[in-house]
């Protein structure tokens, strides 16, 4: 990675080197050769496109009983600790269903509502 130096900034490709801006730091590379095209149709990307499918499905998962949350008691850490769980159970083959209720039953504990408890018979 090179750094830009000088008093003007660039952020776009020109002519086959992207300018860019990374922590208030501008830097500049040579340009991927790696295109959308290629990630949707080569053999090379099937496990990428199998994890970002389930990933697509854990954040809809997440964002579901994220949704039940009050205003007060939403935090993104929250949402993102929900998502890394949707996304591990999803990549380990649980259905959509249990990941669901097992997040919302996350969403109950933080809500504050009691679990229900099996009665034994002894």
């Amino acid at each position: 990675m090179a750094k830009q130096l000088g008093q003007i900034y660039v952020k776009s490709t020109i002519g086959g080197i992207t300018f860019y801006k990374m922590d208030n730091t501008f830097y500049a590379r040579t340009k991927s050769s790696l295109d959308r095209k290629r990630v949707k149709r080569d053999k090379a990307f099937r496990r990428t496109r199998w994890y970002t499918g389930r990933f697509g499905r854990a954040s809809k998962l997440a964002s579901a009983a994220y949704d039940l949350l009050e205003p007060e008691k939403k935090d993104m850490l929250l949402y993102r600790k929900w998502m890394g769980m949707a996304a591990k159970m999803t990549y380990s083959g649980k259905t959509e269903t249990e990941v669901e209720v097992l997040l919302f039953m996350e969403a109950e504990m933080v809500l504050g509502i009691p679990q229900k408890t099996k009665k034994r018979n002894y």
